[in-house]
């Protein structure tokens, strides 16, 4: 049968067998490429690439169309062993093939190659030390496979040409998710097409810009957040070279964030990165160049938000004309500019919230391997045109030091020249704010400014600065924390020149001022301090140098104001508040650390100078709330001085201060000072003329015991103090000094002020004291008021318990002017004792507020004796008949015969209960018994029996009480008449004391005591 079927079909026409036999040979192509491939590919296939992958691998079908060439595979699926969703799908993939030309060419040719509806699904998965995905087992055992095949020799493989008409992957979806942070990053509309694509083909830019160049690509992608990413242009294979344009468009920023979120805690809840470049990329036998050109960035509506707040905004950043040549290893970018950020911060006692948004990553251990290669390469250079940040906001919430101030710094500019990496030229800069707090509106915060240059080479800095009307209101939070005072005014202004290095060399030269202060003691409710202008002309600061310079200090209006309360403290002692004891016990140091810190202190001291303060209407107002009744006084039109200020151990500055007290009275201050000194030195006078003693009656009832009730004091102090020790001369004149009612107080002198007054006062009514003064101001127990307080006590003191010592200093005596001594049994005054009364009134005359006690006093033993030897002597004159008496008549001169002999031996029978002739048996017998060989004389025995006689009769006329009274009242009066009618005082000054009832037997002679009037 067969044989026939073969004879017949031989006896057929030829063309008939030729065209049975192609079609024959056409039917079994169209049924093995169409029917029979399809069958066996849709059979093998899922299992093949399921072997091959490890992955379950699914396809819906597969065909192949003869008469077109076109291959078509449709729903294939690659799973995920880790999720249910496919690891790698599509819908359609199409291949059509161009026979004839892939036969012209003898090269796979291909018209269309289409992939639609393509999805990838690419994940990082949790757990492991090392990042694993899940296409990781895939990889895992497509590695494993390779390494069994044996390698093949590619040293002299080129690459094979393939070309594609057009290529085309359509409505795309990629899936990128981190298991690890919970980032996903999901691109669900994706597109790529290339035009003319040829493995061999080398394109040009020239050749790029025709339409039908080979190697086109555009590659298109929208994000879920609607953002667009396009990169289009042409390539080549070999040697590889790229040429493209990338452009990302509203390309969302959020969906990163969580890859970060475990290094800042916050938010990123908007923002958006928008990109546009041309780059080019180069196969060289040196390796792979990169450049990019005609770069633009963005990045738009940046947030931050932190515990519920935004943090960080920042509506646009936005880099200019980017260029970048991997080559030559340059970055160049015009303008780095960021627009309106705002930033939101809150300080604490831990610090800003800023610092804790950063959480540090664990701590790794790092490998001590040499680094590699490329570390040894050419640092890349990058230079930035500018660098800005224009109408810039940082609001800060400060409550580290307060309850909760808000701080605003506002318009913040910064403005820079080039940047290059190289740093071969310095930095400029220019940087520009407002700063405030929210008590104030932020048209009346604080500017500054600042510009200069930064040499990153040379690691300095210098610039200018100026800082303007910042109020010090805004400060009152922190001062009335700590202090009871209320800043009620108060503007900063400054401007500088500065410069600093990294050795910590820093120079300023400054100006500043500070205007309208006022600040209130809150206590009392009362301005304390305050003054129109502080102005601070050219400040010199030299940190290195340890010294600071200023040339002039100007104080316009200053006011300040001193009380003492009725507890005797200070306004000043009570502004400070007490705050709560730290609970951190202090650090113990040993003395030799304290000893070395002290020394090392003492050597990098800061040393300072101020050429020149001037002081122009100044003025104080002290009161004494301690005192009954209370004191207040003040000072006004202080004007003057302060020169040459330092703090070097030979400076002296200069002191010239006046104004005046009450608004009346002139006060004066001049000298020399260093207070800065550890043993400070002064050389200093004040004066103050004409003062009401009036005002100070608050003092004087307290202190002294007696109000005022007129009086005007002037004083001049001259102090010097040197090596700690203390030395003053104080002049005190007071005039017309009238006491007034006497107080209770318990406090005041036990002194009789009066008799002081009188004492010290002279004939014009005026006081004039000086008085000086020293002290150790080591000595725990030193006090300057003090001092002074003691060295007027020492005075009145002296007055009141040495008084007629005092009146003769007046005129330069050195008599005791309050005795007057007469000889025994006499009242008249001698010579001696007029000088002595001539003296004491003369002294008198310059004290007129005093009075004078005259009293009286004998010698009981002295003066009766002397009284009986004149009465007795007075009766032997009468009774002898003489007209006179011998010169120093006495008991061992007396006649032993005539008149005088005879009447002394009558009037001894006659007075004394005694005979004579007994008397003399009993001399003769005590004279013969000291010497008992020799007989007595009768000289002798007539001498001494007149000696006796007359000691006898001299005894029993001894004066009586009554006698020496009347002794001393003429004495008292002979004192006081030679005062009046020879010194001419003023009899009502003397007064004479009662000698009858209070007779004073201490000395023969006139007692004298001073009181007042």
């Amino acid at each position: 049968m067969v044989k026939k079927l073969i004879n017949r079909f031989k006896a057929k026409p030829k063309w008939f067998r030729i065209s049975f036999l192609i079609l024959c040979v056409y039917s079994i192509y169209l049924a093995t490429l169409g029917l029979a491939v399809p069958a066996y590919l849709k059979g093998t296939l899922p299992d093949t690439l399921s072997e091959t992958l490890d992955a379950d691998v699914t396809v819906g079908d597969v065909s192949i169309n003869p008469f077109l060439l076109r291959a078509h595979v449709s729903d294939l699926a690659i799973a995920n062993k880790q999720a249910d969703a496919p690891l790698f799908r599509f819908d359609d993939f199409i291949v059509d093939i161009s026979a004839w030309r892939s036969i012209f060419t003898l090269s796979p040719t291909f018209d269309d190659v289409r992939l639609n509806m393509p999805y990838v699904h690419l994940a990082r998965l949790e757990g492991g030390d090392t990042p694993r995905f899940n296409i990781s087992d895939i990889v895992d055992h497509l590695a494993a496979n390779e390494e069994q095949q044996p390698e093949e020799d590619t040293e002299d493989s080129q690459l094979m040409r393939v070309k594609v008409d057009n290529f085309a992957l359509l409505n795309g979806h990629v899936l990128l998710t981190d298991d690890v942070t919970g980032a996903e990053l999901d691109y669900p509309e994706l597109s790529i097409t290339l035009t003319d694509l040829d493995t061999q083909a080398t394109p040009t830019s020239e050749t790029a810009k025709h339409s039908d160049t080979a190697n086109q690509y555009d590659f298109t992608a929208m994000t879920a957040q609607s953002g667009a990413v396009r990169v289009n242009g042409f390539f080549q294979l070999s040697p590889l070279a790229v040429d493209t344009h990338i452009a990302l468009s509203q390309f969302g920023l959020t969906p990163f964030w969580p890859l970060v979120k475990d290094h800042i805690d916050g938010t990123l809840t908007d923002g958006s990165l928008d990109i546009d470049l041309n780059a080019t990329l180069n196969q060289t036998s040196e390796g792979v160049v990169v450049a990019v050109s005609d770069g633009q960035l963005s990045v738009s509506d940046l947030t931050l938000i932190h515990d519920g707040k935004p943090t960080v905004t920042i509506p646009a950043i936005v880099v200019d004309n980017i260029n970048l040549n991997s080559q030559t290893q340059v970055v160049t970018l015009d303008r780095i500019a960021i627009t309106q950020p705002r930033v939101d911060t809150m300080v604490d006692a831990e610090g800003s919230d800023l610092q804790r948004l950063y959480i540090a990553p664990p701590t790794q251990e790092t490998s001590t391997a040499p680094a590699a290669d490329a570390a040894s390469d050419a640092p890349w250079q990058v230079v930035l045109g500018e660098f800005a940040i224009e109408r810039g906001e940082v609001m800060v919430r400060e409550s580290a030091l307060t309850d909760t101030v808000n701080w605003q710094l506002s318009d913040i500019a910064l403005h820079t020249g080039q940047i290059d990496t190289q740093f071969t030229q310095p930095i400029d800069f220019a940087l520009s704010l407002s700063a405030g707090s929210d008590q104030l509106s932020q048209t009346q915060h604080a500017k500054f400014s600042t510009d200069g240059k930064v040499d990153v080479t040379e690691q300095q800095v210098a610039g200018a600065l100026t800082f303007d009307d910042f109020a010090l209101t805004q400060l009152q939070p922190y001062i009335g924390k700590y202090a009871n005072v209320k800043m009620n005014n108060g503007h900063v202004f400054a401007s500088a020149d500065y410069s600093a290095d990294a050795q910590g060399d820093i120079k300023v030269a400054a100006n500043a001022r500070l205007t309208e202060l006022d600040v209130v003691d809150t206590i009392k409710n009362e301005p304390l301090l305050a003054w129109d202008a502080l102005n601070v002309s050219d400040i010199q600061f030299n940190n290195l140098g340890h010294s600071l310079s200023i040339e002039d200090v100007q104080l316009a209006a200053p006011y300040a104001n001193i009380q003492i309360a009725e507890d005797k403290q200070t306004n000043i002692s009570n502004l400070l508040r007490e705050q709560p004891a730290s609970d951190e016990a202090p650090a113990s140091t040993s003395n030799k650390t304290t000893d070395e810190s002290e020394s090392q202190e003492d050597s990098s001291a800061m040393q300072f100078a101020i050429a020149n303060v001037t002081i122009t209407d100044g003025s104080a107002y002290f009161a004494d709330y301690s005192l009954t009744p209370r004191f207040a006084s003040g000072i006004a039109e202080l004007n003057g001085s302060i020169s040459q200020l330092s703090s070097q151990a030979e400076s002296r500055a200069g002191v010239d201060l006046q104004g005046k007290i009450d608004s009346y009275a002139p006060v004066k201050l001049q000298g020399e000072l260093n207070p800065f000194l550890s043993a400070p030195y002064l050389d200093l006078d004040f004066s103050v003329s004409g003062a009401e003693l009036t005002s100070v009656n608050p003092y004087s009832g307290t202190y002294m015991g007696y109000y005022i009730d007129k009086g005007l004091m002037s004083l001049d102090v001259s102090y010097r103090l040197e090596n700690e020790q203390l030395a003053g001369d104080n002049h005190l004149v007071i005039d017309q000094l009238t006491l007034g009612r006497k107080t209770d107080s318990e406090d005041a002198l036990q002194l009789p002020l009066g008799l002081a007054i009188a004492l010290l006062e002279d004939q014009n009514g005026v006081i004039d004291l000086g008085l000086e003064v020293s002290g150790d101001v080591n000595s725990p127990d030193f006090s300057f008021g003090s001092i002074i307080l003691n060295a007027i006590g020492n005075i009145i003191t002296k007055a009141v318990t040495a008084p007629f010592s005092m009146l003769a200093s007046l005129v330069s005596s050195d008599d005791e002017l309050d005795i007057v001594d007469f000889t025994a049994g006499i009242s008249e005054l001698d010579d001696k004792a007029k000088e002595k009364l001539t003296t004491l009134a003369e002294a008198l005359s310059q004290r007129p507020g005093l009075r004078v006690n005259i009293e009286g006093s004998v010698d009981a033993v002295a003066d009766s004796r002397e009284l009986a030897e004149q009465t007795l002597q007075q009766l032997l004159l009468t009774r002898s008949g003489l007209t006179a008496l011998p010169d120093s008549l006495s008991a061992s001169t007396f006649p032993t015969e005539g008149p005088l002999a005879d009447t002394l031996i009558a009037l001894f029978n006659e007075v004394i209960d005694s005979d004579v002739t007994m008397e003399r048996q009993r001399i003769t017998t005590q004279l013969q018994q000291e010497d008992t060989d020799t007989p007595v004389a009768e000289t002798a025995i007539q001498q001494a029996l007149t000696i006796s006689l007359y000691n006898q009769l001299r005894n029993h006329y001894l004066a009586t009480e009554a006698d020496l009274t009347i002794l001393a009242d003429s004495r008292a009066k002979a004192v006081k008449s030679y005062l009046v009618n020879e010194s001419k005082v003023d009899a009502n000054r003397l007064f004479l004391t009662n000698s009858q009832h209070h007779l004073k037997e201490d000395f023969n002679g006139v007692n004298l005591t001073l009181e007042s009037k």
